[in-house]
C-alpha cells in the first residue's frame, strides 16, 4: 500500500513543512518521527509513504508542523491529532487530502468532560471496506450529543440521491471526527453533498449553508481519494455549566473524621447529580501541603508536590477496622471530639489520621502491596512517587522542610531510584507508608471521579501554580518547574481524577501544554 499525503500550506523562503507520524517501538513507546514533505511551490506539500504494511497496524496518527532553520515555527493543533484508518482492503493507492487545523474556537467539546462525561460516546473500529475504488470523507462534528450520529446524503446512487432513508451513516473513528467510505465506482468529477445529524429520537438537524462541492479526479482501480473537511456546521443547544464550588475540607458530615473527605467529596457529587442543580463540581486543590508541621500547613496554595494528594482527605471510613479493640475505641472517641469542634482542626486531624494510617499499614500494608492493582499504579506513578516519597521521609527524619538546610540530599539524585523503588531494599522498606498512603488516597479520588463521570458530573481540580519553595517538587526538578513539559506531566496525571482542570491564564495560552491533554482546561472558571 501507497500513501500520499498533501496539504497546502503557504510557507515562506526556508521554511519547511513536516509531517509527524506517531510510531509504536518494540517496547511499546510510542515516539513521533517527523519527514520532510517535498513541494515545488511553495504551497502545495506532499510526502509519500511506501510499502504500508496494513496487516501490522490498524490506523496512522499524525499531525503537521513548519520547521525553520532546525526550530519549529509551527505547529497545527494536536488536541485530536489526524488519524487515517487502514481498513481498506481492496486499496492500494491512498491520496489524502489534508487540512491544517488550528485551536478551534470549541476545543472543550472535544474534552473528556464532554465526550466522556456530560455527552458521552464512544469512539468505534471502522468497518472493513472493501470497494475497488473508494472515496472516504473525514470530517469533525464534536456538538453532537450523546446518542447522535452523523449521515452524508448527496446527488447520485452512491451518495443516497439526497434521500435521508438511502443516507450513509458515519463513524465515530476518532474523538469528535466522523468518517465514511463510499463505493466511488460510479462517481467521477463534481461530487456534491452534504451532512446531517440524527438524535437517538430520531430528528434530524441539517448543517448550516450550502452544499459542499468537492472534485474527484479520475480514479483507477485499488485508488482510494481521502478528503479532510472542514468541520460540520450543525446547530446542536449546549447550556453553559453550572458550577458548584466546594472546598472539600469543609464538606464535613455527622460521622467524619474532623474534616471534610474524599467520602464526603463522593456525598456531594451523589446529591449534586440527583437535584440536577449542577454539571460540573469544582474543587480547591487536593494536594500535599505537609511542610513545616504547623497550622500553616492548612493552606491548600502551598503545595509540595503536584501529583501527591494530602493524607488529611482520606475517608477512614473505607478502610479496615483496626483489630486493636482499644485503639479502634480511642480512635472512634477522638473523631467524635474533632469532628464536634465548631472548626477545622488541621493539625490535630492530620495527626490522627496519619496514626490511623500507620495502624492499618502495619496491619494489611503488606498484602495490599503485593497486590497487582498496587503494582500496576506503582509503576505508572513512579516518575514522581519515588522521589516524594523519600523528600518525605528526609524531612521528617532532618525536621527541617527547607531541603537546602539538611546536611546531605540536598537534591534528588536519580540513580538513588533503583533501589527506593526495588521492595526487596532497606531504602524501600522506609518509604513503603507513603506508597502505601498515596495508594489509599488514589483509589478513593479515583472512585470519585469514576463516579462522577458515571452520573454525568464533570469533576474539576484546582491546579494552583503556587508552589511550595521548599517543596518536592522544587527539591526534584528546580529548573524545570512552570516548563511546558512540567505542565504536560502534571495534567497528564490529573487525568486520573478530573475531567477540567483550573489553571492560570498563563497556562492555557501555551498550545503545547493544551494539546498534551483531552482536559478542559479553563482559567476564568
Amino acid at each position: 500500500m501507497t500513501i500520499q499525503f498533501n496539504i497546502s500550506h503557504d510557507a515562506p523562503y526556508g521554511e519547511e513543512v513536516l509531517l509527524n507520524v506517531f510510531v509504536d517501538d518494540e517496547d511499546g513507546q510510542t515516539r513521533v518521527v517527523a519527514l520532510d514533505m517535498r513541494t515545488t511551490d511553495g504551497s502545495h506539500w506532499t510526502y509519500k509513504l511506501n510499502n504500508i504494511n496494513r496487516q501490522n497496524q490498524s490506523s496512522i496518527d499524525y499531525f503537521f508542523s513548519t520547521n525553520f532553520a532546525g526550530h519549529e515555527r509551527m505547529c497545527e493543533w494536536t488536541g485530536i491529532t489526524h488519524r487515517l484508518d487502514l481498513n481498506i482492503t481492496r486499496g492500494e493507492n491512498l491520496n489524502i487530502r489534508n487540512v491544517w487545523h488550528d485551536v478551534p474556537g470549541n476545543a472543550r467539546f472535544y474534552t473528556s468532560a464532554y465526550t466522556e462525561c456530560k455527552e458521552p460516546r464512544q469512539v468505534s473500529a471502522t468497518a472493513r471496506c472493501m470497494y475497488t475504488k473508494t472515496l472516504r470523507l473525514i470530517t469533525r462534528a464534536p456538538k453532537l450529543r450523546a446518542g447522535e450520529r452523523l449521515f452524508v446524503t448527496g446527488r447520485g446512487k452512491s451518495l443516497g440521491d439526497w434521500n435521508v432513508e438511502n443516507a450513509i451513516a458515519m463513524t465515530e473513528h476518532n474523538t469528535g471526527e466522523w468518517q465514511a467510505d463510499i463505493n466511488a465506482m460510479h462517481l467521477n468529477g463534481d461530487i456534491e453533498f452534504r451532512f446531517f445529524a440524527v438524535d437517538k429520537e430520531g430528528a434530524m438537524t441539517n448543517e448550516n449553508g450550502a452544499n459542499r462541492i468537492i472534485n474527484l479526479p479520475y480514479m483507477q482501480t485499488g485508488d482510494v481519494a481521502v478528503y479532510e473537511l472542514p468541520e460540520a456546521d450543525i446547530d446542536t443547544p449546549f447550556a453553559e455549566p453550572k458550577i458548584t464550588y466546594a472546598s472539600i475540607a469543609n464538606l464535613r458530615c455527622a460521622d467524619s473524621f474532623g474534616v471534610g473527605d474524599f467520602g464526603d467529596l463522593a456525598s456531594l457529587v451523589h446529591n449534586v447529580a440527583l437535584k440536577a442543580s449542577a454539571n460540573v463540581v469544582r474543587i480547591t486543590p487536593a494536594y500535599d501541603t505537609q511542610s513545616t508541621g504547623t497550622a500553616a500547613d492548612a493552606s491548600h496554595h502551598s503545595i509540595i508536590s503536584v501529583y501527591a494528594l494530602h493524607p488529611l482527605l482520606c475517608d477512614v471510613r473505607q478502610l479496615s477496622p483496626i483489630e486493636d479493640a482499644a485503639e479502634q475505641l480511642c480512635m472512634e472517641t477522638l473523631r467524635r471530639q474533632l469532628n464536634a469542634l465548631p472548626y477545622n482542626d488541621y493539625l490535630a486531624t492530620l495527626e490522627a489520621k496519619l496514626h490511623y494510617l500507620r495502624l492499618i499499614f502495619a496491619q494489611e500494608g503488606d498484602r495490599t502491596m503485593h497486590s497487582a492493582a498496587f503494582k500496576h499504579w506503582f509503576a505508572a506513578n513512579e516518575h514522581w512517587l519515588v522521589p516524594y516519597a523519600q523528600y518525605s521521609y528526609l524531612r521528617e527524619a532532618y525536621a527541617q522542610p527547607n531541603f537546602r538546610l539538611w546536611p546531605n540530599h540536598k537534591e534528588w539524585t536519580e540513580a538513588e531510584r533503583g533501589q527506593l523503588q526495588n521492595s526487596r531494599t532497606k531504602a524501600y522498606k522506609k518509604l513503603a507508608f507513603y506508597y502505601y498512603v498515596q495508594y489509599i488516597l488514589h483509589t478513593q479520588l479515583y472512585c470519585v471521579h469514576t463516579m462522577a463521570r458515571d452520573k454525568g458530573i464533570v469533576l474539576m481540580g484546582d491546579l494552583t501554580a503556587i508552589i511550595n519553595p521548599n517543596g518536592c517538587d522544587v527539591w526534584q526538578e528546580q529548573g524545570n518547574v512552570g516548563s511546558d513539559k512540567w505542565w504536560k506531566r502534571r495534567l497528564e496525571t490529573s487525568q486520573q481524577y478530573y475531567d477540567a482542570c483550573l489553571v492560570t491564564a498563563d497556562t492555557a495560552k501555551r498550545q503545547r501544554v493544551v494539546d498534551s491533554t483531552r482536559m478542559w482546561l479553563d482559567a476564568n472558571a
